[in-house]
């Protein structure tokens, strides 16, 4: 079904935002809801350190 009704640019989409995603002025809380919506929606699976350290990647660290 995902095949028929979704166009397939949607993944690619999906994966460039998850890439380039930075917390910037959202909160932590709205941050990782972000991240987890394009993960589930972009069907991704990967082990749970690398999904760690995407999001510490994108967190601000200023202190």
């Amino acid at each position: 079904m995902r095949r028929r009704h979704i166009p397939s640019y949607y993944s690619r989409k999906l994966m460039d935002k998850l890439q380039r995603l930075q917390q910037k002025n959202m909160s932590v809380e709205e941050y990782r809801q972000k991240m987890e919506l394009y993960i589930m929606r972009a069907g991704i699976r990967e082990q749970e350190r690398l999904t760690i350290a995407r999001f510490l990647s994108g967190l601000n660290f200023d202190i």
